[in-house]
């Protein structure tokens, strides 16, 4: 099934929707926030993962692995936000598995990925930091450096679950390799309330879910969580002060008043979205 996903720039009002599906298809919508306005780019045959947008808003960083080929298809790729066409790219057999996967670390040309693999063509001139950068030593390594370093907090370690105990959450095929770990972020001018992210990795049966998904709910300054079913994906937009989700292939956004979410407004419905060829505007 179809399900759509938001990725803000943390320091900039630059983001994107990506639609995943019906089959391999990844469809990418530019998002403005300052405006909200949205604009089709391009698509991608293939699954998009790890997407990360440069602090200054003008790159994005994605990787691909088909899972084919003698080099099993690995590629990473900066193209200029929010388009996919290439302007430095990667072809290897593996570096890129792990965390960083190409994380920027500073201003667009600044960029973690992994091993100091040089890419095979370079239009912009990408920096390549060998190694963590010292303000990510304290973060939990293997709980996600992208969200970590984007403001999210792990108030838990990894924990494991059996099949029965994550029954609410996903059917479980294996009683094997269930676990968590929660992240809250605090919202910016809002003390009493906290955004939260379960993340869940596992073994299951639903056909709509991979192995590693993500939950979420409010946190209230007393400590009383509210879930937030159907959320695919969710953030905490500072350009507009307002929390933002997607449901299905929905976008909603919605301000934090004393007692939660205000009434929410459609920012954009990407249900009709569907593949469609198209040129990068450079």
């Amino acid at each position: 099934m179809a399900h759509t996903h938001l990725h803000l720039s943390a320091k900039s009002a630059s983001a994107i929707l990506i639609k995943y599906g019906p089959g391999r298809v990844s469809s990418v919508i530019g998002w403005d926030r300052t405006t909200d306005t949205f604009v089709r780019s391009q698509c991608l045959r293939s699954k998009l993962e790890c997407p990360d947008i440069s602090p200054d808003g003008r790159y994005l960083a994605y990787y691909v692995n088909t899972h084919s080929g003698k080099d099993k298809s690995v590629r990473l790729v900066v193209s200029r936000w929010p388009w996919l066409k290439a302007l430095a790219f990667w072809s290897a057999s593996g570096w890129v598995h792990g965390p960083g996967r190409g994380l920027f670390t500073g201003n667009g040309h600044e960029m973690w990925a992994n091993d100091q693999v040089k890419p095979e063509w370079d239009d912009i001139g990408i920096a390549i930091t060998p190694d963590s950068p010292v303000a990510w030593q304290s973060f939990v390594k293997g709980a996600g450096f992208q969200l970590q370093r984007d403001g999210w907090k792990p108030v838990t370690p990894w924990e494991t679950f059996t099949a029965e105990e994550a029954a609410g959450v996903a059917k479980w095929s294996y009683q094997m390799d269930v676990r968590r770990i929660i992240f809250q972020k605090q919202l910016a001018n809002n003390h009493r309330w906290k955004l939260q992210l379960t993340r869940w990795v596992g073994i299951n049966e639903d056909e709509n879910r991979g192995t590693s998904f993500d939950t979420f709910a409010l946190v209230s300054i007393e400590g009383t969580v509210e879930g937030c079913e159907g959320w695919c994906s969710a953030d905490y937009d500072a350009v507009k002060g307002r929390v933002v989700w997607t449901s299905d292939n929905v976008l909603y956004g919605a301000k934090l008043g004393r007692k939660g979410l205000k009434p929410a407004t459609v920012l954009y419905d990407a249900t009709e979205v569907k593949y469609q060829p198209a040129k990068a505007s450079y």
